[in-house]
């Protein structure tokens, strides 16, 4: 197979997994699962990340633990006042690569 042939299905298979609850549940009520897992489910992915960034830290290193600080702050802010997920990632991304590029 291809690359082509493999960014296709990949793409196939994120249209089908993003449209098919769409379609499933057009007609009826969510379940409360579904619903709870909606409600939670963003929360959960933002502490998987927190671990994901700090696992390989030097915590003994206050070059690397201040721009890691920072930028958590201005995650954690970022999101208090803006209420969006994929902002406030970016927001923190973009600090803590400044950071990292100037200090």
């Amino acid at each position: 197979m291809t690359e082509m042939t493999y960014i296709l299905i990949a793409g196939a298979v994120t249209m089908l997994a993003r449209f098919l609850p769409g379609i499933i549940f057009r007609n009826r009520k969510l379940p409360r699962f579904i619903s709870y897992l909606g409600e939670k489910l963003p929360y959960s992915l933002m502490g998987l990340l927190v671990v994901f960034c700090i696992r390989g830290v030097d915590f003994t290193s206050s070059a690397e633990v201040l721009p890691l600080a920072l930028a958590f702050a201005g995650i954690i802010l970022s999101f208090k006042f803006l209420k969006n997920f994929l902002l406030s990632i970016f927001i923190g991304t973009g600090i803590y690569m400044a950071l990292i590029y100037f200090i």
